[in-house]
């Protein structure tokens, strides 16, 4: 599907998958992933958000919304590693 989202993209609502992904991080915090066998869903999270503002740029809609769910998976990610 992510290869998809530059044709798809103006067909989805980006806002709303924007929300999907900060109740998603806020219900599996950083501990979680650390009893996990995988970290998959975490990884697809970050490559959502990656080609969002690879496509979009700063036109990504809630870029207020980007910006924290951005420093979410920072923090997810340095405390995973660390």
């Amino acid at each position: 599907m992510v290869r998809m989202l530059p044709t798809i993209i103006a067909d989805m609502n980006v806002d709303r998958i924007l929300a999907d992904l900060h109740y998603f991080l806020k219900a599996y915090p950083s501990y979680t992933w650390k009893t996990r066998q995988t970290d998959m869903p975490l990884r697809t999270v970050k490559t959502i958000l990656h080609t969002f503002v690879k496509i979009k740029g700063s036109k990504v809609g809630c870029v207020h919304m980007l910006h924290w769910l951005l420093g979410l998976l920072h923090d997810l990610t340095y405390h995973s590693v660390n």
